[in-house]
């Protein structure tokens, strides 16, 4: 009665005052309070959910199987040539613009620059230490004086696009193995992604008579296993937006061209390739010291989106027990709305050959490349000049050109008349 007496002191209403009471009175085991919609165990699924399912959608992330197949690749490497973190390097190639992008611009809405793009390949070793960076410019023909405010020791080449090619990445492992000091006698290993410029049958040839063990890193990793890109692309692009202000503040009025970037990457680059960074990219990949492990199950998550069901299975059962479930029972998330998952892909039989982690100078791997690098080139024969000579041929458009001879041209004869010119057909052709 003491608690009915309190209210009249507080002015608080009777009934609020008897049902809180009621509460504690009725109190029981596994209690749950009125605001509470699910119990404790079903928010601890919709939280393991609600987080698995962040992870899928990140985008496309590495397979589980395939880093594994990479780490036994480099295991093999380093076992067999007895690498050790001075021998161990990774390449790869960024783009830097004459067009920055500043943190904060007032300009026009819908205004866009589109400005020259120049590709810088770097390489790292496992231990901080860097050679001097390789330019890939966007010209016709390479000139000794595109580089000279770059850093110490820099080269380049030129080509259309800017782009790394086969030929660019020829000349890069000839800068490579110049500064390395490589031979046969004392190996090193280079990682490097899968792009098409790096996997050329005259590119493993020079590597595998320089000394260089070339090791490709499986699809849809760069962003996990590549030192580079973990730790010394970032810092470096954002180095090169602050070094390409103060240019544009020094030089107002002034536009950017590629020959000026070199000197912005000078200025950039040391700022960013410190040895901490490095020795942090290839610590958190993995790679160096050598630790396979070092991937949880949330990095593969977002795989399972794209995972294809294997075959089914021929045995059939007379009741399907696993799709009912009782509401008294353990409840998931899941059964109301599943994961996604990617529909059965479409084989087209056209595209390049997905590859895997390979030691690309290896003879048996080697020997492959050479195969397809003959098939690809009998291919583009057939499609030229057709096919087999008892089949029916279908010559291309643009063999058709070539091959065509050219039409002869109509004289025309003018005489004149009284009214106006008529023209006279070639005798040549009438007789």
């Amino acid at each position: 009665m003491e608690h009915l007496s309190g209210q009249w002191q507080k002015s608080m209403v009777s009934a609020t005052l008897n049902r809180y009471w009621k509460k504690f009175k009725l109190l029981r085991v596994g209690y749950v309070s009125p605001n509470q919609v699910f119990s404790r165990e079903q928010e601890d699924l919709l939280t393991e959910y609600i987080s698995q399912a962040a992870d899928i959608y990140f985008g496309l992330t590495p397979r589980e199987t395939n880093v594994e197949l990479f780490f036994s690749r480099l295991s093999e490497a380093i076992e067999k040539n007895r690498f050790d973190g001075s021998d161990i390097w990774n390449m790869d190639e960024t783009g830097v613009t004459t067009v920055q992008a500043p943190s904060r611009v007032v300009a026009r809405r819908g205004v866009k620059q589109v400005g020259a793009m120049t590709s810088v390949a770097y390489a790292v070793q496992a231990l901080g230490n860097s050679i001097p960076p390789f330019f890939v410019f966007p010209r016709n023909n390479f000139k000794e004086h595109f580089v000279p405010s770059g850093p110490l020791g820099s080269a380049g080449t030129a080509n259309k696009s800017g782009w790394m090619q086969e030929e660019d990445f020829l000349s890069f492992l000839g800068h490579f193995a110049k500064h390395t000091k490589v031979s046969p006698e004392r190996k090193v290993l280079l990682l490097l992604d899968n792009h098409s410029s790096h996997i050329s049958v005259r590119a493993v040839d020079f590597c595998k008579g320089q000394g260089i063990v070339l090791l490709n890193f499986p699809p849809h990793c760069s962003h996990k296993l590549q030192p580079l890109d973990c730790s010394v692309f970032g810092p470096f692009k954002k180095m090169v937006n602050a070094a390409s202000d103060d240019w544009m503040r020094m030089n107002p009025g002034k536009p950017m061209t590629i020959y000026n970037i070199p000197g912005i990457v000078r200025n950039a680059l040391p700022t960013a390739a410190t040895q901490r960074n490095i020795q942090a990219g290839f610590q958190c990949t993995g790679i160096w010291p050598y630790h396979p492990n070092i991937f949880q199950d949330c990095d593969f998550a977002p795989s399972q989106v794209t995972d294809r069901p294997g075959p089914p299975r021929l045995c059939s059962s007379s009741r399907d027990a696993e799709h009912l479930w009782s509401i008294l029972g353990p409840f998931s998330p899941t059964i109301i709305r599943p994961f996604p998952k990617a529909g059965p892909r479409k084989e087209t039989g056209k595209g390049r050959r997905k590859r895997h982690s390979e030691i690309l100078t290896d003879t048996p791997v080697k020997l492959a490349l050479e195969e397809e690098d003959r098939r690809k080139g009998k291919n583009i024969k057939n499609k030229l000049f057709g096919g087999d000579k008892g089949k029916k041929r279908k010559v291309n458009k643009t063999a058709k050109k070539m091959v065509k001879a050219p039409r002869q041209r109509r004289k025309k004869i003018f005489v004149w008349s009284a009214w106006k010119p008529f023209e006279i057909p070639n005798p040549k052709r009438c007789g």
